[in-house]
């Protein structure tokens, strides 16, 4: 049976609040950021072109605009099987397509303007930004398409943002009751009748989303059109989407201190599953990104501008140094969640390289025996050449030759490539489907070295592998690496 088949969906099943409500947010919606939308009509490239990717990634700094995007777009382009596929459908629509919807007429994208609003409106705006960027962050960490992971945590803030621009007298009663203990939620819904994820299903319901995204925004109305080993499919997905926008949702509470009393709570969460995901560093590394969206975000309006300050402000005051229990140690702190047909490798390389402390012989156990057992295909050690500043192959497994892969610098303004972009982070990057080396491919690059940064370890994702219950592409990559850096930690 066809795991996105639309569930039956007219307004007389919807509560009455909520049916009355659905045409009136629809026609109000959300104010976009004019300067914005100048900016990125010039951009947009071709359908599958860099040029476009280089769009998506600047739409995706944009929650109003993206949201107006999907609006547009649902209506008029659907897979054979009647699913709006958001993610394929910003790839391979017409340039023509996306630059009618950013010339689109201000009253037929919405009813408010930026400038005239409130600063708890602007709040639900950035509060949706924040999630998204988190969401985006960790998603390649817990094996989710970052895009996905972003499109799910977007669609989540739906409802709240459509209440906060389109119901501002209630959404700030809301807001005062969530600071007194009151989830905002529950606040919203006894206000007016209907909850923000109510409010959010019923919007989309028409849209035709992918199972995966219904139910990551609690829609369970395909959960009967289901069967088997494709409803755990979904299930198991949507859980773990569901848990990074949770995250994400977390962090953006944390950063409003002045409506949430328990923010210390929420930012201990974040906290806590950032580390886990991405590593040490990765708090450190999610608060940058979120700093530099929000800093970024309609600068030119003085509410937010202000409020980006004072995020930044109280994320940094939480920030605490986070050290790794496992430092100088060779207790690889990935192993143990690994597959267990996985984990059995990587014990019996630590067992080896306990006794022999071969360095040479475990570099070519990990390249040449793990990586292929991970799902990879193919890899490149990449190691730095300092007086040049970039980085050169040197160990190359898999089809692709060692004198196939170039160099690539690592100066200041080179941060587009993704091997820079890693070597320079620290943090891990997963791209799928994405130009490199000449070529369309899935692929994880991430720094190496502990105390100093020595080179990057770029790995080629096998997709066909990546379906089994196994392969974790993150997880398995970073047990590697992490494996990597004990054998150069001890050579």
């Amino acid at each position: 049976m066809d795991q996105n088949k639309k569930s039956t969906s007219s307004e007389e099943k919807l509560p009455k609040q909520l049916a009355s409500a659905l045409p009136y947010v629809t026609e109000g919606w959300i104010p976009i950021d004019l300067n914005a939308l100048a900016r990125l009509s010039d951009s947009i490239g071709e359908k599958k072109s860099s040029e476009r990717q280089s769009f998506l990634k600047e739409l995706r700094e944009e929650p109003s605009l993206f949201l107006l995007c999907l609006r547009e777009l649902q209506a008029k382009v659907k897979r054979d099987d009647g699913i709006f596929d958001p993610i394929q459908a910003l790839y391979q629509v017409e340039r023509e397509e996306l630059q009618a919807i950013l010339e689109l007429p201000k009253d037929k994208v919405s009813q408010h303007s930026l400038k005239h609003g409130r600063k708890e409106q602007y709040q639900a705006l950035q509060s949706a930004l924040i999630s998204g960027t988190v969401a985006e962050s960790i998603s390649p960490h817990m094996g989710i398409n970052p895009e996905l992971g972003y499109s799910c945590a977007i669609l989540r803030q739906l409802g709240v943002t459509l209440v906060a621009w389109n119901y501002p007298n209630i959404y700030k009663r809301a807001l005062a009751n969530a600071g007194s203990g009151e989830s905002l939620d529950s606040a919203i819904q006894s206000f007016l009748g209907f909850s923000p994820s109510m409010l959010a299903i019923a919007v989309t319901q028409e849209w035709g989303l992918p199972a995966v995204m219904r139910s990551s925004i609690g829609d369970r109305g395909f959960a009967d059109d289901l069967e088997g080993s494709e409803a755990r499919e979904i299930a198991v997905t949507a859980r773990t989407i569901k848990q990074i926008c949770k995250v994400g949702e977390a962090l953006a509470r944390a950063s409003h201190p002045e409506y949430y009393t328990e923010s210390e709570q929420d930012w201990q969460l974040a906290k806590e599953a950032i580390t886990n995901a991405i590593g040490p560093n990765g708090i450190e590394l999610v608060v940058s990104k979120v700093s530099e969206s929000c800093e970024k975000y309609m600068a030119e309006i003085p509410e937010l501008k202000a409020m980006s300050n004072n995020i930044e402000s109280a994320l940094q005051s939480l920030l605490a140094p986070i050290t790794s229990a496992n430092e100088g140690t060779l207790a690889n702190p990935y192993k143990d969640k690994l597959h267990k047909s996985i984990k059995r490798h990587f014990d019996n390389f630590y067992q080896e390289f306990s006794i022999n402390h071969d360095v040479e012989r475990g570099l070519d156990t990990l390249m040449n025996k793990i990586l292929p057992a991970c799902g990879f295909r193919s890899g490149c050690i990449f190691l730095l050449e300092p007086e040049r500043l970039r980085l050169a192959p040197r160990l190359a497994v898999g089809k692709v030759k060692l004198a196939e892969y170039p160099k690539i610098k690592v100066g200041k303004h080179t941060e587009t490539h993704p091997l820079s972009k890693a070597f320079r982070s620290g943090a891990p990057i997963l791209e799928y489907h994405s130009e490199i080396f000449g070529q369309t491919a899935s692929f994880i690059v991430g720094s190496l070295g502990e105390s100093q940064k020595m080179g990057v370890l770029f790995i080629e994702v096998d997709d066909k592998k990546v379906s089994k219950e196994c392969v974790n592409p993150m997880l398995n990559y970073k047990a590697i690496r992490h494996a990597m850096n004990d054998l150069f930690s001890a050579y």
